[in-house]
């Protein structure tokens, strides 16, 4: 019976997701099999089966019957995401604490998560950053850097930060030559600059900052962070006019980026 119910609650879902405007509109759930179907709302419990409600009817599916779910947005997730991009990050962390655990497996955590692990980084809190990581990890299982690239990158930056960075440049080198994923090679080239500058070598990492900005400028993100990184360690080096061309090109380029407010005056 539960069965055919599911069945049948999916058929009428799956209906309204043939109507691009309503599937985008709404909360959804990616099943196994590729299907994406709209949902009203979505509950989760702490074993990953989700309780989705359509129409005030509900059922259960479990985790093994989908790929990801995407809840409503949270009521506060704006408000946190801009007091952490104002550099306020110690206020928000309770809205994200909450959002974190109340939208587990709906994918919001994954944003509220993120944006924790920043400030964790942020405030040289290593141990918080990487707890945050591996409790979406147990979340999201083996598909949890395929689902979100995002994620694997900040794992890179918290090894870096722990100073767990045994193989790790041979791993971002692999990812720079062989993957697809124009996106995760950005950050990839980041990373590896990141983990040439934390051992000092200046010229090499501003060398693959440079790489990303040259090769990755329809990657928004990873253009203005390469962009903000050279003319940072362009800084260090005293090479002022490289310096002011670089930053110069962040300021406008992405005038309301996180990254040029960080930008050096």
């Amino acid at each position: 019976m539960k069965t055919q119910l599911l069945s049948n609650l999916f058929r009428g879902l799956l209906l309204m997701s043939l109507v691009p405007s309503l599937a985008h509109a709404r909360a959804f759930v990616e099943l196994v099999d590729g299907q994406r179907v709209p949902v009203d709302r979505i509950l989760s419990r702490p074993d990953g089966t989700l309780a989705v409600f359509r129409d005030g009817q509900s059922t259960d599916i479990a985790r093994d019957q989908y790929i990801r779910a995407v809840g409503v947005q949270p009521e506060r997730m704006e408000e946190a995401t801009r007091l952490v991009d104002q550099g306020e990050g110690a206020q928000a962390v309770s809205i994200l604490n909450e959002i974190f655990r109340a939208s587990s497996y709906q994918t919001w955590d994954v944003s509220a998560g993120l944006l924790l692990i920043r400030v964790h980084l942020a405030d040289n809190n290593v141990v918080s950053a990487r707890q945050t990581l591996d409790q979406l990890k147990r979340r999201y299982g083996d598909r949890t850097f395929s689902l979100f690239p995002d994620l694997q990158a900040k794992d890179w930056s918290i090894r870096i930060a722990g100073g767990q960075i045994s193989g790790l440049e041979d791993e971002l080198t692999d990812v720079i030559r062989d993957s697809d994923n124009r996106a995760l090679v950005g950050r990839a080239l980041i990373a590896r600059g990141d983990l040439k500058l934390a051992r000092t070598q200046l010229r090499p990492a501003v060398l693959d900052y440079l790489r990303a900005a040259h090769f990755y400028r329809g990657q928004e993100d990873v253009h203005a962070q390469a962009l903000l990184k050279a003319g940072q360690v362009f800084t260090q080096l005293g090479e002022t006019a490289n310096a002011r061309r670089f930053l110069t090109e962040l300021r406008t380029r992405y005038p309301d980026s996180t990254y040029a407010a960080r930008a050096p005056q």
